[in-house]
C-alpha cells in the first residue's frame, strides 16, 4: 500500500494593522493550515520581516507579505498571502525663534519626525524684530503641510547704566548722572526734585524736603532692544544755614541799639553771636542783637545760625563810635 502526502486546509495570513505608516510596524500570523509545519513569512518588496514582524522600509504603496506553513509526513506546505498597505507618515513641523544681532538670520524649520522629507516657503530669512510666515510641506513617504508657520526674531537684550549710584546731597543742592549703554535715546525721571538737561547726562536738583529719592535711566530700546532702566538712590540731608544779612554794622557808644537781626537761609532753629562789644547781647531765638554799647571800638562778631543739618557761621564787623558831646555852658557870676 502507498500512502501520499495531502494538502493542508486553506492557510489564511493577517496582518494587524493591514495599514501602517512608513517605518511603522504589522504583527503577523495565519490561520488554517494543518500539521506541524512550522510557519515562515516572505515578502515582497518595501518592507522586511523579522519572525513574525512586519516593518514598512519604503514609501507609500502595498507590500505582499507571503506566509508558508512547512509540510510534514502527512501534509503539503501551504501558502497564504496578506497586503500590507503603507501610508504616508504624518509629519508636524516647529520652528524656532530667535534674537535680534542686526544681522540676517534664518528660520529653522524641524520636521517630527526628523527624518521627513519637505519642501519649505514663504520668509525664511529676516534682519529686524519682528513676526514673520514660513511654510513647509512633506513628500515622499511623508504627508502634512503648515502654511502658518509663525516664526519671530526677538529683540536683543541691552544694558543701562547709571552713575554714581548713590549719593547724599542737601536740600535743594544739585547732582549730575551719567549713562552709558543701551542703543536708543535716554529717559529719565526721579521720585522728588527735578531733571534738567538731556541725552547721557543731567543735572538733578533736590527737593527742599529731606528724605531718600530715586534718578531712574531708561532706554526703551524700540524697536531690535528690550527695555533697559538703572536706578541711583539718593539720599537728601537738611542743608546748613547760610548766614544773609549785612555783615557790617555802627552803633553808638552808651546809646540803645537794636538795629540789626541775624538772618539766615534753610529755617534755623537757633542763633548765636560771639565777641559781642560790652553792653550788648543776643537772642537765641530771633537772633536779633541789642543792647547799650559802653565801650567804644571795632569788634569782629561771630555770628552762627543753627539747623539740623549743621551750622553756618559769618562776621559781622561791628563798629562802636563815640556820640557828641552835650554843649557846656558855664556861668561866672560878675561882681557888680
Amino acid at each position: 500500500i502507498t500512502l501520499t502526502k495531502i494538502n493542508q486546509p486553506t492557510l489564511n495570513a493577517s496582518a494587524s494593522p493591514s495599514t501602517v505608516p512608513y517605518q511603522g510596524t504589522s504583527s503577523l500570523s495565519t490561520t488554517g493550515g494543518a500539521g506541524g509545519g512550522a510557519v515562515t513569512y516572505t515578502c515582497t518588496a518595501g518592507g522586511s520581516i523579522s519572525t513574525s514582524t512586519f516593518t514598512a522600509t519604503s514609501g507609500t504603496g502595498t507590500v505582499t507579505v507571503t506566509a508558508t506553513k512547512g509540510g510534514d509526513s502527512n501534509y503539503n506546505p501551504a501558502t497564504g498571502n496578506v497586503i500590507v498597505t503603507i501610508s504616508a507618515t504624518s509629519v508636524t513641523f516647529s520652528v524656532n525663534s530667535p534674537t535680534y544681532t542686526g544681522s540676517s538670520q534664518s528660520v529653522t524649520i524641524t520636521p517630527n519626525p526628523s527624518n521627513a522629507t519637505f519642501t519649505s516657503g514663504g520668509t525664511l530669512s529676516a534682519t529686524n524684530v519682528g513676526t514673520y510666515i514660513a511654510t513647509a510641506t512633506a513628500y515622499g513617504a511623508f504627508s502634512g503641510t503648515n502654511n502658518n508657520l509663525s516664526w519671530t526674531i526677538g529683540p536683543a537684550p541691552q544694558t543701562v547704566a547709571i552713575l554714581p549710584k548713590t549719593a547724599t546731597v542737601s536740600t535743594n543742592a544739585t547732582q549730575s548722572f551719567t549713562a552709558t549703554g543701551g542703543h536708543t535715546s535716554y529717559t529719565w525721571s526721579c521720585s522728588g526734585g527735578s531733571i534738567g538737561g538731556s541725552g547721557s547726562s543731567i543735572i538733578w536738583t533736590a527737593p527742599a524736603t529731606p528724605g531718600t529719592y530715586t534718578v531712574t535711566v531708561t532706554d526703551a530700546g524700540v524697536p531690535n532692544y528690550q527695555s533697559s532702566s538703572d536706578t541711583a538712590t539718593l539720599t537728601v540731608i537738611i542743608s546748613p544755614p547760610v548766614i544773609t544779612s549785612a555783615l557790617t554794622a555802627s552803633a553808638t557808644v552808651n546809646a540803645p541799639f537794636s538795629g540789626y537781626t541775624i538772618a539766615a537761609s534753610n529755617t534755623p532753629t537757633s542763633y548765636n553771636a560771639s565777641s559781642l562789644p560790652p553792653g550788648l547781647s543776643v537772642n537765641t531765638s530771633n537772633g536779633s542783637i541789642s543792647g547799650t554799647p559802653t565801650t567804644v571800638g571795632t569788634y569782629n562778631v561771630v555770628l552762627s545760625a543753627t539747623n539740623a543739618g549743621g551750622t553756618g557761621t559769618a562776621t559781622l564787623t561791628l563798629t562802636v563810635s563815640a556820640g557828641q558831646q552835650t554843649q557846656l555852658n558855664i556861668h561866672i557870676p560878675i561882681a557888680p
